[in-house]
C-alpha cells in the first residue's frame, strides 16, 4: 500500500500545515473585507469565521479524496 506523500516527512507535514493556514486567513480576511463593505454588523469577525470555514471544508472534501487514492493502492 503507498503511503501519501505529504505525510512521509516532518518538512512536508509542517510547511503543508502553514500554507492551509496562510490560506484560511487569507479566505478569512476577504470575506471580512466584503462583510465590511456591505455594513454587516461585526462583519469583520463574522467575515474571518465564514471565510476561514469555507476555506477549511473545502480543503477537508480536497485533501480527503486525494488521500483516499493512496489508501485504495
Amino acid at each position: 500500500m503507498a503511503e501519501n506523500p505529504i505525510e512521509q516527512g516532518l518538512l512536508t507535514r509542517t510547511i503543508f500545515g502553514l500554507v492551509i493556514i496562510f490560506l484560511i486567513s487569507l479566505g478569512g480576511g476577504t470575506v471580512a473585507t466584503v462583510f465590511l463593505e456591505w455594513d454587516v454588523p461585526y462583519g469583520a469577525w463574522i467575515g474571518v469565521v465564514v471565510g476561514g470555514g469555507l476555506v477549511l471544508i473545502a480543503f477537508v472534501i480536497l485533501y480527503n479524496r486525494y488521500d483516499a487514492q493512496f489508501e485504495s493502492q
